[in-house]
């Protein structure tokens, strides 16, 4: 930004005297519009400091900023979750002055534009801002139990996204010494969900480990939601999980079979819960799937005695190949279930057809209707099942017999126009093109690095028939 607005003792000393603080630390954003720069890219740099700021402060509500030119000064207003609102007044204005002074009271006194549950540390790192974050939980378990607040310490921001619209922030501290239904509370998430919307992801949570928990499956230690100003306009309210699994991102794993395992794993997780909990995750995406590592002496995940038989069903890869193995072990976990759906709920609300994030949508989702095969394209065989997999799960196998290669049929018009339906499938098209991101981004240790052409990768975030043919030109 051309200017900021912060405490002093947040600016950094620098060789050539004071630097701005960090994005944490700043409290207003200005552009100066009389630099020789065109309208729209002012108004665009304006509007993307909201932005940043927005993503940098989950303490605020609200983001303040400025835009100066030679005779008007514009006051902008981002609310997270919303958008930006803004008023432009003449220097000459008579009200200049009272719009000044409210934005500078609000720099001091931000109000109800603050979130009061978190409160900024002293800056331990210069580089990484630090909170308190204040749940509020019960003493003991159970419906009767009193609310009191808990002060969870040197929490860390982890990652932050669109700050628009459901505004996403997830907060770590690996040394945190809360304790929650016998778990240290580690991770807690923030998130901006639409009043009113058929699912949340807590009761998705919920519902899913209700009769045992499920493997794989994020957990929640902690749920509440917290009223938003001006929620007659936004219309969303925060909901805040607190969670004790916590894992590196899929992209982030480091070997080739493990990543085959954690995607292996991945599609066993989701075929349970659509088979046995009737719920469809419905957002597979790189961001969504975590890799835990195990540990050498680690005979299991850490979690309660599973409960149902269906769970004591559930196969993971290592307890397939090593019978020693419990085979509940896994280091696939689940997350992000905020776009969930539990088919065996019903509600007054239609059905949101279209789910998924790009790149990773199954691409009839994308289309809103069954993707056509590429022409000269056959089905591949099905081979033989291993007989460890044979084993293991007859009945699956006896639904898919060994099949030769075949010529699709054509499809028919009436097809095309068949309303496309979130399901299962397309949850599997989406870990196929997980594991197709991370074999595309992938550097090999010793072999220098690999660039991806700007070809390849405007294919594989274009259409669905781009990434059709993507996947035609690397065959």
């Amino acid at each position: 930004p051309d200017f900021v607005a912060a405490w002093q003792d947040d600016f950094i000393d620098g060789k050539k005297g004071k630097k701005p603080p960090i994005w944490p630390y700043i409290r207003l954003v200005g552009e100066d519009g009389s630099k020789g720069k065109s309208r729209n890219y002012q108004d665009g740099q304006a509007k993307s400091y909201l932005h940043y700021l927005l993503l940098a402060r989950p303490d605020l509500h609200v983001a303040l900023g400025m835009l100066t030119t030679k005779t008007h000064i514009r006051f902008q207003v981002g609310i997270g979750g919303h958008g930006i609102q803004s008023l432009m007044v003449q220097w000459t204005s008579k009200d200049v002055f009272r719009l000044m002074y409210a934005f500078i009271y609000r720099l001091y006194d931000p109000g109800n534009f603050a979130d009061p549950t978190y409160v900024v540390e002293p800056p331990w790192d210069p580089k990484c801002a630090t909170y308190t974050i204040t749940i509020n939980t019960k003493v003991d378990s159970g419906p009767t139990g009193e609310q009191r607040p808990v002060a969870c310490r040197r929490f860390v921001p982890l990652s932050a996204s669109n700050p628009f619209g459901t505004r996403t922030h997830v907060l770590f501290n690996l040394e945190s010494d809360v304790v929650l239904n016998h778990k240290k509370l580690l991770v807690i998430k923030d998130q901006l969900s639409h009043i009113g919307t058929r699912f949340d992801e807590n009761a998705i949570i919920e519902h899913i480990h209700k009769l045992g928990t499920v493997p794989g499956v994020i957990q929640a230690a902690h749920y509440e939601e917290i009223e938003l100003p001006l929620s007659e306009r936004v219309c969303r309210s925060k909901r805040r999980l607190g969670m004790w699994q916590h894992g590196t991102t899929f992209r982030n794993i480091s070997t080739a079979l493990e990543m085959l395992y954690t995607a292996y794993d991945l599609l066993e997780v989701l075929r349970h819960l659509r088979v046995h909990r009737q719920v469809l995750h419905r957002d597979i995406s790189s961001g969504n799937v975590l890799y835990v590592p195990l540990l050498e002496d680690q005979d299991g995940p850490e979690q309660e005695t599973v409960a149902d038989e269906s769970t004591v069903a559930l196969a993971f890869i290592r307890g397939l190949l090593d019978p020693s193995v419990k085979p509940q072990v896994t280091s696939t976990l689940s997350i992000d279930l905020n776009r969930a759906e539990n088919l065996e709920t019903e509600v007054d609300r239609e059905r949101v057809v279209r789910t998924g994030t790009p790149l990773f949508i199954a691409r009839a989702l994308q289309r809103g209707m069954p993707a056509p095969p590429p022409k000269h394209w056959a089905i591949p065989a099905i081979p033989p099942s291993p007989d460890i997999y044979t084993s293991k799960h007859p009945d699956r196998v006896n639904r898919f017999p060994e099949m030769v290669s075949t010529a699709p049929s054509k499809s028919r018009e009436s097809d095309q126009q068949v309303d496309t339906r979130h399901e299962l499938d397309h949850d599997v098209e989406s870990v196929f093109w997980l594991v197709f991101y991370w074999a595309m981004s992938a550097q090999p240790i010793g072999l220098g690095d690999e660039s991806i052409t700007a070809s390849t990768w405007n294919l594989f975030i274009g259409t669905a028939r781009e990434r059709g043919s993507l996947l035609k030109i690397l065959n």
